[in-house]
């Protein structure tokens, strides 16, 4: 609503005028303002659950860190006991390799004797 200035009221109602234009802008700055505490408050509140979800994750990722490391040295463990099993069967496979071969050269020894005895008879 505007407010028409008279003569002698001109300074007055100028004053009028501006302290209902002041009101309005107070009172729409008022109402930003409010806007602005519950944008804040909805992003305090988001940034809170955020938070949250970031401890989750943390723990989350040291539980898994443990987890890793934990199954690493057990695999690292068997990889261990494979390799000296490994080992182990190796020296049993060269062992009975030698005992063969010495079997063979015995029985070929035997097999040439039969033969020579074979000759002279």
């Amino acid at each position: 609503m505007s407010i028409t200035c008279h003569n002698y009221e001109q300074q007055v109602c100028r004053l009028q005028t501006q302290i209902k234009d002041s009101a309005a802008k107070l009172s729409a700055y008022d109402s930003e303002l409010t806007g602005a505490r519950t944008d804040f408050g909805e992003l305090n509140s988001q940034l809170d659950s955020r938070d949250t979800q970031l401890a989750v994750l943390q723990k989350q990722l040291e539980t898994n860190s443990k987890q890793h490391a934990e199954m690493k040295a057990a695999l690292q463990n068997q990889i261990q006991e494979l390799n000296r099993l490994l080992t182990q069967r190796k020296e049993t496979l060269d062992a009975v390799t030698e005992e063969k071969t010495q079997f063979e050269k015995l029985l070929a020894a035997k097999e040439a004797a039969i033969v020579e005895m074979t000759k002279t008879r």
